[in-house]
C-alpha cells in the first residue's frame, strides 16, 4: 500500500477559474482600458493644443507638471488608504473618480 504524495490530492481538487474566464473581470479590465485610452488621447490633445496656441514648450511643460503631480500626490495619500478600505469600495470610487 503506497501513499499518495500531497500534491496529487491538490490538483485532483478542482481549480477557480482563471481571471479571462471571470465576466466580471473581463468587464473591469476591458472597461479600464478603454478609460485609459481616452484619457491619455484627452491628455495628448490637451498637450498639443497648448503647443499649438502658444508655441512655446515651456507652457506645455506646465501643462504636464499639472497633469502629473496630483497624481503623484493622490497616489500617497491612496496607498495610505489601500491599506485601510476594503478593496472593492476603492476600486469603485477610483473608477467614480476618473
Amino acid at each position: 500500500m503506497s501513499a499518495a504524495p500531497a500534491w496529487e490530492d491538490v490538483s485532483e481538487t478542482s481549480a477557480p477559474p482563471a481571471l479571462l474566464q471571470q465576466l466580471p473581470f473581463r468587464r473591469l479590465s476591458s472597461s479600464r482600458f478603454f478609460s485609459r485610452i481616452a484619457q491619455n488621447s484627452l491628455n495628448l490633445a490637451l498637450v498639443l493644443l497648448v503647443l499649438d496656441a502658444t508655441g512655446k514648450a515651456f507652457y506645455t511643460s506646465l501643462l504636464v507638471l499639472a497633469l502629473v503631480v496630483p497624481m503623484m500626490v493622490a497616489g500617497i495619500i491612496a496607498g495610505v488608504a489601500a491599506d485601510a478600505i476594503p478593496r472593492r469600495l476603492i476600486v469603485a470610487l477610483g473608477n467614480l473618480a476618473r
